[in-house]
C-alpha cells in the first residue's frame, strides 16, 4: 500500500509540473477570473496529498510563510483597495509551490524529473509544428479578440496586422513566455542528462522553437545560455569583450533580416542615440518593449519615499488600476496588468519585494550562474507574481539545485 501511495503522489507531481508550464490553457472563468488547468488540478492534487499524508505541516518553509503572512498583513492594512481574488490567487500559487516542492524533494527522482522536462519540450514542439502547418496550409480562422492590431488563432497562433507577420506561442500565452519556459526547461535538462546525443537533439528542438517564437527576450536568453557555458580566464574575458564590442558595432550597421534581432537593434539605437522622448519613440518602434519598460519608468516618476505605502504596498492588485490610468490615460475602459517589477512592488512595497528575493530568488537561484540571473531578471520584468511562468521558473531552478549533483 505504501508503494501505491508514493506512486500516486509522484504522478500527481509529474502532471502538476507539466501543467504549470502550459500557461496558455485555461479551463473555466468564474467571476471574471480565469482558472487554468494547473490551478484546478493543483487543488485536486493538494486534497489527494492531504488525504494520503497525515503529517503535512512540515511542508511550510519559514521564509515563504513569512512572505505569505506579510502579504496578508499588507492586504489587511489596505483593505479598501485590496482585490481579494488577486490575494487568493497569490496564496494558491504559494501553497501549490510548497506542495510541489515537497513532492519533488521526497517522491520524484532524477530520471522522473528528466522525463518531465522532456515531455514539456516535446509538447511545446509538437503544438508549434501543428500551428505552423495550419498557417502554411491556410487552415485557421483568426479573430480580433483583445486587440485590433493583433489577431489570434488556435494553438497559440498570433497575427500582427502592423507587421503582416505570424508569431507563435505554442502552449503559452505570449511568445516571450514560451521562450522563457522552453529555454529554462532545456537549461535544467542540459544539466541533468549525461548523454551528449540527448543534449544535441533537445537543443535543436529548443533552438528551433526560440527562433519560431521570434521573441527578443528569447534571443537575449539564448545568447546568455551560450555565454554561461564558457569558463574563461582574464585574457579570454578581455578578448571576448573586444569581440563583443565589434559585434555590437556590427549589430547597428548590418541588416540581419531576423525580426527579433532587428527589434533589439532598434531598441538599442533608441537607448544609445535617441534624443527625443524615449518612451514615445520606443512605443512607435516596439509596443511590446514599451509595455514592459514604461511601467517601471512611470513608477519611478510617482515614487514618494515618505509614504508608508512605498514600504508596505497598496494592497493586492491595486497596481492594475494605478498603471492602467498611466498607460491608457485616454481610455479608462482599458486594463493593464504590470509585471512583477513594478507591479508587485506597488502592491506589496519594498518589504514585499525583499521577501520575494529572500524567500524565493535567493533560496533557489544560483547567483554564480550568469544564465539563472538573466532568466530571473527577464521574468520579473516580463511577468507578475500571479503567473505560471514565474512559478515555473522558480520550480525549475529548485529542481536544478536539487538534482544537478545527485547521481
Amino acid at each position: 500500500m505504501k508503494v501505491k501511495t508514493q506512486d500516486l503522489v509522484k504522478y500527481i507531481g509529474f502532471i502538476g509540473i507539466i501543467l504549470l508550464s502550459f500557461t496558455g490553457i485555461y479551463s473555466v472563468s468564474i467571476g471574471g477570473v480565469n482558472f487554468s488547468m494547473y490551478i484546478i488540478f493543483g487543488g485536486f492534487g493538494i486534497l489527494s496529498f492531504l488525504f494520503l499524508k497525515s503529517n503535512f505541516l512540515h511542508i511550510f518553509d519559514k521564509k515563504i510563510v513569512l512572505l505569505l503572512l506579510f502579504m496578508l498583513f499588507s492586504s489587511l492594512i489596505n483593505f479598501q483597495t485590496v482585490k481579494l481574488t488577486s490575494l487568493f490567487y497569490s496564496l494558491l500559487f504559494i501553497f501549490y509551490f510548497l506542495f510541489y516542492k515537497e513532492i519533488i524533494e521526497q517522491y520524484i527522482n532524477k530520471s522522473a524529473v528528466i522525463k518531465i522536462l522532456k515531455t514539456i519540450l516535446i509538447c511545446y514542439f509538437v503544438i508549434l509544428i501543428i500551428s505552423q502547418l495550419l498557417v502554411l496550409f491556410d487552415l485557421i480562422t483568426l479573430t480580433g479578440e483583445g486587440s485590433y492590431f493583433i489577431l489570434k488563432g488556435p494553438l497559440g497562433i498570433i497575427y500582427e496586422r502592423a507587421k503582416y507577420a505570424y508569431r507563435y506561442t505554442s502552449l503559452s500565452s505570449e511568445p516571450s513566455y514560451s521562450s522563457i519556459i522552453v529555454l529554462t526547461a532545456y537549461y535544467v535538462l542540459y544539466n541533468l542528462v549525461k548523454e551528449n546525443k540527448e543534449k544535441i537533439v533537445y537543443g535543436i528542438l529548443m533552438l528551433y522553437m526560440i527562433i519560431s517564437f521570434r521573441s527578443a527576450f528569447g534571443v537575449v536568453l539564448l545568447g546568455m545560455f551560450f555565454l554561461s557555458g564558457l569558463n574563461m580566464s582574464r585574457k579570454q574575458i578581455f578578448l571576448a569583450c573586444t569581440l563583443l564590442f565589434f559585434l555590437i558595432f556590427s549589430f547597428f550597421i548590418i541588416d540581419t533580416g531576423i525580426a527579433s534581432i532587428e527589434r533589439l537593434k532598434e531598441i538599442g539605437s533608441i537607448i544609445l542615440f535617441g534624443k527625443n522622448d524615449f518612451l514615445k519613440d520606443l512605443n512607435l518602434i516596439d509596443s511590446s518593449a514599451f509595455f514592459r519598460i514604461a511601467p517601471f519608468v512611470y513608477y519611478l516618476g510617482e515614487v514618494n519615499f515618505l509614504d508608508y505605502n512605498f514600504y508596505i504596498g497598496h494592497g493586492a492588485n491595486a497596481s492594475q488600476d494605478f498603471f492602467s490610468s498611466l498607460m491608457f490615460p485616454n481610455h479608462p475602459d482599458m486594463v493593464f496588468t504590470p509585471q512583477l517589477i513594478p507591479g508587485f512592488l506597488y502592491d506589496y512595497g519594498v518589504v514585499g519585494v525583499i521577501l520575494v528575493y529572500w524567500g524565493l530568488i535567493k533560496t533557489f537561484v544560483n547567483r554564480k550562474s550568469l544564465l539563472e540571473i538573466a532568466i530571473i531578471i527577464v521574468v520579473i520584468f516580463n511577468s507578475n507574481f500571479n503567473t505560471q511562468v514565474f512559478w515555473f521558473v522558480i520550480t525549475c531552478l529548485l529542481i536544478n539545485n536539487l538534482f544537478k549533483f545527485k547521481k
